[in-house]
């Protein structure tokens, strides 16, 4: 981890900017307060990344899409949401539509656009497939969509996930 600290604010980072580090987040500080990382990472709490596709700035071909900025590696993915604004369409409804961030579909399982509601516009969906469990991030990842069986021919989708860092030192577990 990486602090920069500017007068009453402390900037967190997984690296230096210089060496490709993602941003994390930033505290206000006391004057004359420098904290450590993990002080850091704790006042931070949960933070939230947003996500989106566009069939019209993204095409609709088969394939991976990055449709997020970077969440920093050993971040805790707890839960997110979707909400469909165009409703998904491809030739014969047969595309799939995944989304995920540590695997291809571990927020969302591959749905058809067939099924009739999924991707249709509606109220928004939480994620991830709203039975499993957290996801650990083992390196720095953005949310991906994973567009298969057939290319899309309309869609727009936004969320955001909501993630932090556990913390399980003993430290942080002793008694008062």
């Amino acid at each position: 981890m990486h602090i920069e600290q500017h007068g009453a604010t402390a900037h967190l980072f997984t690296d230096t900017p210089a060496n490709g580090g993602t941003y994390i987040g930033s505290v206000a500080v006391l004057p004359g307060e420098t904290p450590t990382s993990d002080e850091l990472v704790k006042r931070l709490g949960v933070q939230w990344t947003p996500f989106d596709y566009d069939f019209a700035v993204a095409a609709g071909a088969l394939g991976t899409y990055r449709i997020s900025r970077k969440i920093p590696k050993g971040a805790k993915v707890l839960f997110g949401f979707y909400k469909v604004d165009t409703t998904a369409t491809s030739a014969s409804d047969a595309g799939t539509l995944s989304l995920g961030v540590e695997a291809a579909a571990d927020l969302m399982a591959a749905t058809a656009i067939s099924t009739g509601t999924t991707w249709d516009a509606a109220t928004p969906v939480l994620l991830p497939n709203g039975t499993k469990d957290t996801v650990l991030l083992t390196a720095d990842r953005q949310v991906t969509a994973v567009i298969a069986a057939e290319a899309f021919t309309a869609g727009k989708i936004h969320g955001a996930v909501a993630w932090t860092f556990e913390h399980t030192r003993a430290k942080d577990f002793t008694a008062a």
